[in-house]
């Protein structure tokens, strides 16, 4: 059985991660061989912050959790050029990229409850042949979850998967990369390597890295299904609680930052590197994996749109 790598993110000091952890401990069966659990977690280094995470988790999981803060960036954190914090979801998810044995990496937001079923899909998504599979989601309102089971919820129609109508129930429905959202992705460790990891340099700032990667990995020649039988279900109420990472589209549609990146992804060849050294995102995490601490970059120091400073976003 190939390793699988779930991998949890989180900026929220309530991120309701028991949730998550008692969902999963269901679908895995209590099995734990082979899997790993990354959280990267903002808060990671707060007092009394891991003794709380590991908590939350079943007894039988901790052996298999590792709890880190998003690896450094000049966009947030304690190595943050910009005055405030700022929208890094491409660093975090690339910190758990680098922490990810081979195999599979399977991504899920905060806030996040997985549906009776989620790892049967999982299995599912594992035996198809280079290809991503995009779980489904639903926010909703007054959420109460025991044990991993949702007991009952209110409806929030604004929350609602605009893909799921589109699915069916049978082996997923194929779609293009443009339909990969971070929110619950299960994806082959190689699949990310191989378009340079999430797009740090384009995406960190501005946010619209879950489509840009999917586009990257379809140019690879990585089929994409949706799959809304893996499905989570989200606190809405939770979205509007904890610290607000700022990030901006510059320019005038459509002259604007996030259509410079979109036709950076769409005219290239799937592959944009990153702030990595010369062996790129693959010699950072074989050096991560093999117990060296991630690097303190200080660059880019400037925004690449607008070319502005990094000491002057505020």
């Amino acid at each position: 059985m190939p390793h699988v790598t779930y991998a949890y993110f989180t900026s929220r000091k309530n991120p309701l991660i028991k949730n998550f952890f008692d969902s999963l401990h269901r679908e895995i069966a209590e099995d734990y061989s082979n899997k790993r659990i990354v959280v990267v977690d903002f808060w990671a280094k707060e007092p009394g912050r891991a003794e709380f995470i590991r908590s939350q988790a079943p007894e039988a999981a901790r052996e298999a959790l590792i709890h880190v803060p998003p690896k450094p960036t000049v966009w947030q954190g304690e190595h943050k050029l910009t005055e405030v914090h700022w929208w890094a979801a491409c660093n975090a998810r690339n910190t758990a990229l680098c922490l990810a044995p081979d195999g599979w990496l399977v991504f899920v937001d905060d806030l996040s409850v997985m549906l009776p079923g989620y790892g049967k899909q999982i299995l599912r998504a594992m035996q198809r042949e280079k290809t991503i599979t995009c779980g489904a989601y639903r926010k909703v309102k007054n959420l109460v979850v025991e044990n991993g089971n949702i007991v009952t919820f209110e409806d929030h129609p604004g929350g609602r998967d605009n893909r799921f109508n589109y699915g069916n129930d049978i082996d997923g429905f194929p779609c293009g990369g443009n339909w990969m959202y971070g929110c619950s992705i299960a994806a082959p460790v190689e699949a990310m390597l191989e378009i340079g990891g999430w797009p740090e340099a384009l995406c960190d700032g501005l946010s619209f890295e879950d489509v840009i990667a999917g586009i990257m990995m379809e140019k690879k020649d990585y089929r994409f299904v949706y799959d809304r039988l893996m499905m989570t279900y989200e606190s809405e109420e939770g979205h509007h609680d904890g610290l607000v990472m700022k990030r901006s589209d510059y320019g005038t549609s459509p002259n604007d930052k996030s259509h410079a990146v979109l036709k950076i992804a769409q005219t290239g060849n799937g592959f944009h590197p990153n702030y990595f050294d010369e062996s790129g995102i693959r010699g950072l995490r074989q050096r991560v994996l093999a117990g060296d601490p991630f690097p303190i970059v200080q660059i880019p120091q400037h925004e690449w749109f607008t070319g502005t400073a990094l000491s002057e976003l505020k």
